[in-house]
Order: C-alpha cells, then sequence, then structure tokens
C-alpha cells in the first residue's frame, strides 16, 4: 500500500530519532548530576570547615572577655551563614548519595497526623483548610518514617504556595496488595504539561531567584525511590494536582535491622594519654591540617602534617607515628592508596578518617579497609579530640619508644 501524499515515512523515523536522542542527552545529564554535586559539596566543605573550626578557636578566645559582645554577634553571623552553607551541600548530597534507610513498619496515619500538627502552625496556612482522609486501619507500610515525613513536608508547603489566596490540600490513602497509595491534592494553580515533565529534575524550580534551589522535589523523588516506592503528579492548571506516593508494604516476617552503636569507651570512662603520642595529619587543604596541627599540640600530642598521600608515605619512614588523621581526595596519591599502604606496612597505626563525602555505607566501608573511624567534615574541635582519644585507648602505647 503506497503512503499517502501527506504523509511520509522519511519524516517519521527522524522525528523517532531525534526524540530517542533527546532522551538519551537528558538521561546523561541527569546521571551526572550526582558526581558533579559530590563534587561540589567537597569543594565547599573544605573552607566550610575552615570556617568552622575558626569560629570555635575565636569562641575560646574571647570567652574571658566580658566586653566582647560585638565580636559575640559577629560570630553568632559567621555562624548563622554556616549553618546555611551546610544545608545547601546537605542538600545536594542528599540528592547524590541517599544515606542508609532505617525500615521499619509505620502507619501512613500517623506519620500525616505528625507532619499536619507541625504545619498547622505556619502562618502560610492561616487561609488553608488541611484535611487529613487516611483510614486508621490501613495497612503498616515498610519505610524509613522521618524520610516520608520529609517528603510529606515538602509536597504540603509546596501546595500551600500553589493556594496563595487560600483554598485546601487533602491527604487520602488506599492499599494494593503490594503498596500503599498515597495522595496528596491541592486545588491551586496547577502545574503545566511542560513543567511537570521536569518537575523532578534537580535544580528545576518555577519560582523566583532565591525563593528556591530546586531541589527539593528531586529529593523527594530520590528519597521515594530509596524507599522502594515512585512519585507520580497529576495535574489540570486552573484545577489543582495531586502526587501520588506508593510505598511498600510491610510484609511482617522481614527481618528489621537492628544497629547497635557500641562506644569504645563510655563517656566517664577517664584516662590519660601517653604524653609521647605522635600524631601525623595528612591532608592537602594546607589551612585545614595547620589549624588541626595547631589545636593537636596545645592539647599536648606530638604532631606533624603532610599535604599529600606521597608526603605522608614518605614521613613514615623517619618516624613512628601512634595516629594519623587522612584526608581521602589529595593529590598524586588518594587516601585509601595512603590507607592501604598503612594497612600493609605500618598495621599497628590508628588511622582516622577525615571526608566531606561520608554517608553510612561509606563510613562502614573505610573502616572494613582498616580504619577505626570516620571523621565527617565539618567537625567539631571536641569531637576530633575524643575521637582520637578513643582510638589511641584501644591500642598500648609504650611510653619510652624513641
Amino acid at each position: 500500500m503506497l503512503p499517502k501524499k501527506d504523509e511520509n515515512p522519511r519524516l517519521d523515523v527522524l522525528s523517532l530519532f531525534q526524540q530517542n536522542q533527546e532522551q538519551l542527552i537528558h538521561f546523561h545529564r541527569l546521571a551526572t548530576v550526582g558526581q558533579l554535586a559530590a563534587g561540589a559539596a567537597h569543594e565547599i566543605n573544605n573552607p566550610l570547615t575552615i570556617i568552622s573550626l575558626n569560629i570555635q578557636l575565636l569562641e575560646r578566645m574571647i570567652s574571658r572577655d566580658m566586653d566582647a559582645a560585638g565580636f559575640t554577634a559577629r560570630l553568632a553571623i559567621l555562624a548563622g551563614q554556616r549553618k546555611r552553607i551546610s544545608k545547601i551541600t546537605h542538600e545536594i548530597l542528599e540528592l547524590a548519595q541517599p544515606g542508609e534507610s532505617d525500615f521499619q513498619p509505620a502507619a501512613v496515619r500517623q506519620i500525616a497526623d505528625r507532619v499536619l500538627t507541625v504545619i498547622r502552625d505556619r502562618s502560610s496556612f492561616q487561609n488553608i483548610f488541611l484535611y487529613n482522609r487516611i483510614p486508621n486501619d490501613l495497612p503498616l507500610s515498610f519505610v524509613d518514617t522521618m524520610q516520608i515525613e520529609q517528603v510529606l513536608m515538602n509536597l504540603l508547603i509546596n501546595a500551600g504556595h500553589a493556594l496563595p489566596g487560600g483554598g485546601k490540600i487533602t491527604l487520602s490513602a488506599k492499599a494494593s496488595q503490594k503498596m500503599v497509595l498515597l495522595r496528596v491534592t491541592d486545588n491551586g494553580e496547577g502545574i503545566t504539561p511542560e513543567n511537570k515533565k521536569r518537575i523532578f529534575e534537580p535544580f528545576f524550580t518555577t519560582k523566583t531567584k532565591g525563593k528556591g534551589s530546586g531541589l527539593g522535589m528531586a529529593i523527594c523523588n530520590s528519597i521515594i525511590e530509596h524507599n522502594g516506592g515512585e512519585i507520580d503528579a497529576r495535574s489540570v492548571p486552573g484545577v489543582g494536582t495531586s502526587f501520588i506516593i506508593s510505598l511498600p508494604l510491610d510484609k511482617g516476617g522481614q527481618l528489621q535491622k537492628v544497629k547497635e552503636r557500641i562506644e569504645g569507651i563510655s563517656d566517664d570512662l577517664a584516662f590519660s594519654l601517653p604524653k609521647k603520642s605522635r600524631i601525623l595529619v595528612i591532608d592537602d587543604e594546607k589551612l585545614l591540617n595547620d589549624m588541626i596541627q595547631e589545636d593537636l599540640r596545645e592539647a599536648g600530642y606530638e604532631v606533624d602534617g603532610a599535604y599529600d598521600g606521597l608526603e605522608g608515605i614518605a614521613k613514615l619512614g623517619f618516624k613512628r607515628y601512634h595516629l594519623i588523621l587522612l584526608d581521602i581526595r589529595m593529590p598524586r596519591k588518594n587516601g585509601m592508596e595512603v590507607l592501604d599502604f598503612i594497612r600493609e606496612h605500618c598495621p599497628e597505626i590508628q588511622v582516622v578518617i577525615m571526608t566531606a563525602l561520608a554517608t553510612q555505607p561509606d563510613v562502614e566501608q573505610k573502616i572494613r579497609n582498616g580504619a577505626v573511624a570516620c571523621l565527617k567534615k565539618p567537625f567539631r574541635l571536641e569531637d576530633l579530640q575524643e575521637t582520637i582519644r578513643k582510638a589511641l585507648s584501644s591500642t598500648e602505647i609504650e611510653e619510652n619508644q624513641n
């Protein structure tokens, strides 16, 4: 059968090819977001750690000065900015590297009740009616309750933004054989078809500049996937929007992971450290390295610094160290290569990892590779000192060693 005059098979094939190419480019762009976000977070967290440590040192310096109100006020500003930057990096890392979830049986109705209790107190919801239509006898789901609360909170806040003049938001749910289907519906402005296609993309936002990072919905999507579910949006411009979240049912026979975090030494255990405890700090961020050395010397340790992995390995040939503080991302030799060298040639040395990109699985992997602990940047000096004390207390150190 010959094609009609207005039909062109070659154009149809070309159009399909272009669509596939656009989809491939789109998926590739999303796939690289995680890598870019992780790198950006690493670069931000090093100066953030320096800021954090400076704040702590300045607090110590002015603690004896009763007339230092002006300094204290400026410290408060610095601390506020540090928290702001930390929140941004946390969101980026949460999107790029979701942490390990604490799955447990949970009642979706109770999760919604807790979130609604918080959201009703917001002044922006004074003219918005909130309805919880989730049945009390709904089967339990098997999720991380804190993460699902975060998703619900984000969806409700976004729904509130779609109701600038007031309106209503309804939560409802039902169960299928495998999933609990949770729905958040508003009668607000709705989402255009063009924006709906991109709603879960990282950094996509329709809000004015400075009003949103564009990470909220992407994080929601990542969290729901991490919990074994799916999230979808249905919307009609001028009528309203519904977000439908599917969450896995609790099977009852699933084994819950019981995690007991064992402290190596209880907080009230007093012990003295050998006066000749020697520490090597290996970190390519010079300001950070020097500040850590300064603090450890003040605490009574003998401290040296190395500013890349190769220099750190070289120093091991000239002096015996009891503990090494080790960064992961460094030039010439990275931290994991240095850790492998230490475990093979100097297994008696305790190693504490310092990193800006530590999720719980990362921490566990580094400990399996031979580290005794992992500090996530930015950290407090008190946490650093406590980690070192516990690491050194786990092995006997002869005071008379050269």
